[in-house]
């Protein structure tokens, strides 16, 4: 006699979940919150609602969920100068806002307040993380090669 246990239905794809968070951030994109709907977001992954609803219990967690798995955060950086953390920083905050999902991370920034949940899972990847963490390793002004007297006329 076995004992293995068999589950109802048939295995998950795991490709359908890749499509319905490319899917969700493209309508999102697209359309932004007002115009984020489950149905929607199915049409455009060719997945039906049911599919949908098994994986997520509403729009705002497949959102963030979608948002967490696509969305590069800003990592801190410690290249040891001023200069080398706000190059870096600079080129994560570029690769964000000029990458693939640019237009989502554009969205974000302009609706994420209004989106429950989004807006706490999302902070790791603002300009206020990356300014914080630069101005953390900041020299004093005193040590500082260039000051507002130095400038010239």
């Amino acid at each position: 006699m076995s004992t293995t246990q068999v589950t109802p239905g048939r295995p998950r794809d795991p490709g359908v979940d890749r499509r319905i968070a490319r899917a969700a951030l493209d309508l999102f994109a697209d359309a932004g919150w007002a115009g984020f709907a489950m149905e929607a977001v199915a049409r455009r992954a060719g997945v039906g609602k049911a599919s949908l609803y098994l994986r997520w219990t509403s729009k705002e967690a497949l959102l963030t969920d979608a948002v967490t798995w696509r969305l590069a955060r800003v990592a801190d950086v410690d290249t040891g100068t001023l200069r080398g953390d706000l190059v870096e920083l600079a080129t994560q905050m570029l690769d964000i806002y000029a990458g693939e999902v640019s237009r989502v991370a554009l969205r974000l920034g302009l609706e994420a307040a209004a989106i429950p949940g989004v807006a706490e899972r999302r902070r790791g990847t603002s300009c206020a993380a990356a300014s914080t963490a630069a101005s953390s390793r900041r020299t004093p002004r005193s040590r500082c090669c260039w000051t507002p007297s130095s400038a010239g006329p």
